[in-house]
């Protein structure tokens, strides 16, 4: 009997090819560093906070430790059973430290998920069972999405409620909106302010909102998620701090984040958004031009993108909440073109191009995703060196260097409890001094070489 595509169904199928991405690609760049370090540390130090990473490199700004609250919870009975199943029935590492960072991120991919799966049924419901097929083909056969929403970034942390709030937008479910709204905002990325904002204007200028009930809801929502990150954060970073506002005064108001390069003013229309849609690109006009409820939606996403364009940083993660609107929208084209298809021979033209823009789209990601195989040399080395050296060998210290931590060397990749591993920064080069202190160096080619300053 055929299986009905529901909501769940196209969830699943999003689920699957995440899960993909993230067995090909496991390690994590020095974006994800502060995320994935504090998820390992409340698990593995749980209240000792002198052993966390970030009382060691606390980095430029501090993050918050919310999302990784959030992340350790369920892992923490993984944790239990996997090392009870490793001790206990295997007697050896069957699956070892470095499975509790799969374990992490494919938590933080279904939490991404589960507000998906609320968004895809308000899709369902308001475009048809068709438009969510092509919603679903269209997300699973483009590269960043997918590759993106396990991730430890504090912009993926911030994008599962995000999918819930323009979930209730669409809806006009108020309260909730605003809710998930301050909560993504306050706790995760200050810059949503403008999207959901935007979001806000529209609502008021259709009159689905007043001011009045904007700003009952507002305040609470405000005071509830600051109280949270506030309490949360002041004890790990044992100091009272609101992260998210030393980000905001850091990188908008200090403009501090050009230190990490700058892009032209239209870099997201011309370079990020083509290639986060892929083929995809090319059918958003057309479904801009067939339905009118969509041209008033997207308009939001589109003035995000013009505003935040005014930041000189630039890179691609920071607009990822808008693609699955974007995608909506092409989803809505597909549509068009497959229902008109036996019009006239032109339409069936369009109409078979849209199932081939699809495997188009997929063979684009998956030789995206094989070269995103090859970005983490520091996370490969880590994990050879196990290989190579008994990880019961007493005496061994391993020095990792920063380009290897930024890269994929993350405390989950620490195997041995009798090693010793070591990040200090800017170490001397000369053999007779602390380079001595190492039994074993992961680091940059040509950074390092015994004959220099003996």
């Amino acid at each position: 009997m055929m299986v009905s595509f529901t909501p769940l169904v196209a969830t699943v199928a999003v689920a699957i090819a995440t899960l993909i991405h993230l067995i090909i690609c496991p390690y994590s760049k020095v974006e994800e560093s502060f995320n994935i370090q504090a998820v390992h540390d409340i698990l593995y130090h749980t209240t000792d906070f002198t052993h966390y990473d970030h009382r060691h490199f606390p980095g430029v700004v501090p993050r918050s430790f919310v999302g990784p609250l959030f992340l350790a919870l369920p892992c923490s009975p993984v944790k239990i059973l996997t090392e009870t199943l490793d001790r206990v029935v295997f007697g050896g590492d069957v699956f070892g430290k470095f499975f509790m960072q799969y374990a992490a991120r494919a938590c933080l991919g279904c939490f991404v998920l589960a507000n998906l799966y609320a968004l895809m049924r308000v899709i369902g419901g308001l475009y048809g069972r068709t438009v969510l097929i092509f919603f679903t083909l269209i997300t699973i056969t483009q590269f960043h999405f997918l590759f993106y929403i396990s991730r430890t970034l504090p912009n993926i942390f911030a994008l599962a409620p995000a999918l819930f709030a323009i979930r209730s937008w669409l809806l006009g479910c108020n309260k909730s909106f605003i809710f998930t709204a301050a909560f993504a905002i306050i706790i995760f990325r200050a810059e949503l302010c403008i999207l959901f904002g935007l979001m806000l204007l529209v609502s008021l200028s259709r009159g689905r909102i007043t001011v009045k009930e904007l700003f009952y809801t507002a305040v609470p929502a405000g005071i509830l998620s600051l109280s949270l990150t506030v309490g949360v954060d002041s004890i790990f970073w044992g100091r009272v701090i609101w992260p998210e506002g030393a980000v905001l005064w850091y990188n908008t108001v200090l403009n501090k984040s050009v230190n990490w390069g700058t892009s032209p003013f239209l870099w997201y229309f011309y370079s990020a958004l083509p290639r986060m849609l892929g083929c995809s690109l090319l059918l958003v006009p057309i479904g801009l031009i067939v339905d009118t409820r969509l041209r008033a939606s997207v308009l939001p996403f589109l003035g995000f993108i013009l505003v935040y364009s005014l930041l000189p940083h630039k890179e691609l993660r920071f607009i990822i909440y808008v693609l699955p609107m974007f995608n909506l929208v092409a989803a809505r084209g597909c549509q068009y073109l497959c229902v008109n298809y036996s019009k006239s021979p032109i339409h069936k033209v369009l109409a078979t191009g849209t199932v081939l823009h699809l495997f188009t789209n997929l063979l684009m990601s998956g030789v995206l995703v094989y070269i995103s195989s090859l970005n983490y040399p520091g996370g490969v080395a880590l994990n050879e060196i196990h290989n190579i050296v008994p990880r019961h060998q007493a005496g061994v210290r391993v020095h990792i260097d920063n380009l290897a931590c930024q890269t994929g060397g993350s405390r989950f990749g620490q195997l041995s409890p009798d090693w010793v591993y070591d990040k200090t920064e800017n170490l001397p080069v000369s053999l007779n001094d602390r380079c001595t202190q190492f039994t074993h160096l992961i680091i940059e080619s040509g950074s390092w070489s015994p004959h220099q300053h003996q």
